[in-house]
């Protein structure tokens, strides 16, 4: 299989699970609001910048493009939101690896600490603040509503970002202390996945 349909296959694939999570959160967790009180997919979208790169970043951008064009916000809004889930995810991956401190096959008490609080705190309320202050001087949303819209992006983010992080992140880690390579799906190449010679 050439490389950049493989490559392909993989952002879309990171797109459908990213939109499927993204989709079950609004669904299940959320009221009235532009945002839920719960969101797994912020989770799987730092997990699978970390593992697999920044460059899946676009495969989160089009799976929350694909949820947000088909929802009721404005076109205006659903651009923001969308902006904000890839920027916050793209953000936390670069505050836990911009220095080489980070080992994401979670080591140390440290390496926990730092994906819980830059990878799921810090980034998260980042993305909150720029997304919900957009809104705001857009008027798309309530002064009144500011700073409930800010937290409930922070904690519905949050609470859906670290145990699916750490669960991924773990998986990752036990799959390469049994004998795999560590690497998972998303770095594997094509030849990975091709046939024994004698079955091709």
């Amino acid at each position: 299989m050439p490389y950049h349909t493989f490559y392909a296959l993989k952002q879309l694939g990171v797109a459908a699970l990213y939109a499927l999570l993204l989709y079950a959160g609004e669904l299940y967790f959320k009221d009235r609001a532009i945002v839920g009180y719960f969101e797994p997919a912020s989770g799987l979208a730092l997990a699978v910048l970390l593992i697999g790169g920044k460059r899946y970043a676009w495969g989160v951008c089009i799976g929350a493009l694909l949820v947000n064009a088909t929802s009721a916000n404005s076109l205006w809004a659903s651009a923001t939101i969308v902006f904000g889930d890839t920027f916050q995810a793209f953000c936390g991956a670069w505050l836990l690896t911009r220095k080489g401190k980070f080992d994401v096959r979670l080591e140390s008490l440290h390496d926990y600490l730092r994906l819980l609080l830059l990878g799921g705190c810090l980034s998260i309320a980042i993305g909150a603040l720029a997304v919900n202050t957009v809104l705001l001087y857009s008027g798309l949303l309530a002064s009144e509503d500011y700073f409930y819209s800010l937290i409930q992006w922070w904690m519905g983010d949050t609470l859906g970002a670290i145990p699916v992080d750490y669960a991924l992140v773990g998986a990752r880690k036990k799959s390469a202390q049994n004998g795999g390579d560590g690497r998972g799906s998303l770095n594997a190449r094509p030849d990975d996945f091709s046939l024994p010679h004698n079955f091709s």
